[in-house]
């Protein structure tokens, strides 16, 4: 096939690595080279990473500088876009901003990516802003996203920021609404900033009202730093719920099959649900009525709001939840369909177009 352009995806996540930087940047790969652009994968030398023609690995380190350059040269790319933050570059690892500077030189244009900004810690938020006025164009998530970026560089900048939304990075399986399957499920990564107690307590409430009528289902992944945070929280729910299903760790493509014969979801995220949250997309591409909590990014879900997506501040608030979803088929059916609905804008193949005329310097 002849590829129009050639460009470089870094990235220091990828599959298998369970991480949705990584999923996302595997998503964007395929969208982008179905539409003749032809895409580098430029990531860690991790053992759970597969392997691939176009996937090259590389340490974090400074010889990585060096090994960029030649891919460049060699495979004369026009573009670098870099995914980021994640913690596989390393704790404080600037190696990152050089990857700008020398795009310069090589007369390569260079994006980045921003996955998060607004909640990450002081020193990982510099780096982030040296990234802004370093690379060529900068993509956030969320109009939020940019707006918080600007506020500390100012407007100047904001003619170089770009919002394309993510997508979902699971299959989209769930064709049918099934207000009388009797699972529950979590979605997400078990990571500490990612996952708290607080869903197994709001499961515990729909337990207690609904005895064993529910199975609480948690899908997702760990990483081998957090091993013990993983291990902490499935022992406090197989302690508080009568009946537990755990798919851990699933490769990206299966994950889909756990998800779509739920009844619903409970999900909650230490700085509230946002569309900056690929697990949160997913369960809404499938039309799962979702259980979460608000938060300062929470607007961009007003369409669903008590139409598929409930926000709740107690956790006993669940409880009616359910209670409207099981005794009410009419409303469940219209939840489903409002969120396969308002998903469609989510589509990966959508968001490769907006990368492509970034990448043209077309308008978005």
């Amino acid at each position: 096939m002849a590829y129009s352009e050639r460009i470089a995806i870094i990235t220091a996540e990828y599959p298998d690595i369970p991480a949705g930087v990584g999923d996302y940047s595997y998503k964007i790969k395929q969208a982008l080279e179905k539409q003749n652009i032809e895409v580098f994968i430029i990531t860690s030398k991790d053992p759970q990473i597969r392997d691939g023609k176009k996937i090259i690995k590389i340490d974090w380190n400074i010889k990585s500088v060096f090994k960029i350059w030649k891919i460049v040269k060699q495979k004369k790319l026009k573009t670098i876009i870099l995914q980021y933050p994640s913690p596989f570059y390393g704790r404080a690892n600037i190696l990152p901003l050089l990857y700008p500077i020398e795009a310069k030189f090589l007369k390569t244009d260079f994006f980045v990516t921003l996955h998060e900004f607004s909640n990450i810690n002081p020193i990982r938020r510099i780096f982030e802003l040296l990234l802004v006025i370093l690379a060529k164009k900068v993509i956030v998530t969320t109009e939020e996203e940019k707006g918080e970026i600007l506020k500390i560089l100012g407007r100047f900048f904001g003619k170089k920021i770009f919002v394309i939304n993510i997508g979902s990075n699971i299959p989209r399986l769930n064709q049918k609404p099934n207000n009388s399957s009797k699972i529950i499920t979590f979605f997400g990564l078990f990571y500490p900033k990612k996952c708290s107690t607080r869903i197994v307590d709001i499961m515990e409430e729909i337990n207690k009202t609904f005895p064993k009528e529910f199975i609480f289902r948690f899908v997702g992944g760990t990483s081998i730093f957090h091993k013990k945070f993983f291990n902490k929280i499935k022992s406090y729910a197989e302690k508080k719920l009568d009946k537990t299903e755990w798919f851990i760790n699933n490769p990206l493509e299966k994950v889909g099959n756990f998800l779509k014969d739920s009844f619903c979801a409970v999900v909650i995220y230490n700085d509230g649900a946002s569309l900056r949250r690929g697990t949160l997309l997913a369960l809404i591409s499938n039309g799962i009525p979702v259980i979460t909590n608000r938060g300062k990014q929470s607007r961009g879900l007003k369409n669903i709001e008590n139409r598929g997506v409930f926000f709740i501040e107690k956790n006993e608030e669940a409880i009616h939840i359910i209670e409207k979803l099981k005794s009410d088929k009419k409303f469940y059916n219209y939840c489903f369909n409002n969120l396969k609905t308002f998903s469609k804008r989510f589509d990966f193949n959508n968001i490769a177009k907006e990368y492509i005329r970034l990448i043209k310097d077309e308008p978005i």
